[in-house]
């Protein structure tokens, strides 16, 4: 039903991203990936992309409180 919705005949990918999940069709999916990998000077952005989502994650834990203590 949901692959009818978004209008994706064949095979899908579901990918977690932080707190949520993302589908694909699995060819745009791997054509967006070797896309990121292959760029020149994407160490640089892939670093610059875990920063922030390691910042992201440190934001929800500062959030978070704690039931047992």
């Amino acid at each position: 039903m949901l692959k009818k919705a978004i209008d994706v005949k064949g095979e899908i990918v579901i990918a977690g991203v932080l707190n949520k999940i993302e589908i694909w069709p699995k060819e745009k999916y791997h054509a967006e990936l070797d896309e990121l990998l292959n760029r020149k000077g994407h160490d640089s952005e892939l670093a610059k992309m875990t920063e922030e989502a390691f910042a992201l994650l440190e934001e929800e834990d500062e959030a978070h409180i704690p039931v047992f203590e």
